[in-house]
């Protein structure tokens, strides 16, 4: 099982919360094993955005939250974001590599690694050619992610990071 990388929690982020959460990805990665991802991927999408297609995964007993998988291969860098109330998400490679933006912090990624993201967090994907399944924990609410303010960002935005691999995909 490939370990997390933890950062640490906004104080309002318990370790019973966190415990919750790594088991829910877990099982949620479980569930993403059993799927044949090129099936997954030849279907339409259940929904086209920036960040790429969206590929909903029915859920199962076994984790709660909302699971999807993202196809990012033609989308070089995901929108920088957060999620407010008390929402975790997570990135399951699934395909491909990545460079996960969590904070400050950059995270290389390869097939099979997971990464949690505490509630608050700024965050962003630099895929090279990566497919990844998301959830977000106890549930997705679309009102709950925000995205970033490039002109007024917050403190633990990688800005640096941003530009360069921003800049590197218009060329």
């Amino acid at each position: 099982m490939p370990a997390f990388h933890h950062r640490a929690p906004k104080p309002e982020a318990t370790s019973n919360d966190r415990i919750l959460a790594e088991a829910a990805v877990n099982a949620a990665a479980a569930r993403l094993a059993e799927l044949d991802l090129a099936s997954v991927l030849q279907r339409d999408p259940d929904e086209v955005t920036p960040d790429g297609d969206i590929y909903l995964v029915e859920p199962s007993d076994e984790f709660i939250g909302d699971l999807a998988i993202v196809d990012a291969r033609a989308t070089p860098v995901s929108t920088a974001h957060y999620h407010d109330d008390d929402e975790w998400d997570s990135v399951i490679l699934l395909e491909g590599e990545a460079v996960l933006a969590r904070g400050l912090e950059e995270i290389p990624m390869k097939k099979g690694d997971i990464e949690l993201i505490p509630p608050g967090i700024t965050h962003f994907v630099i895929s090279d050619g990566a497919v990844f399944g998301a959830l977000g924990f106890p549930n997705y609410n679309p009102e709950n992610q925000k995205d970033v303010d490039l002109i007024n960002p917050p403190a633990d935005f990688h800005a640096e990071l941003y530009a360069a691999a921003s800049a590197s995909f218009r060329q």
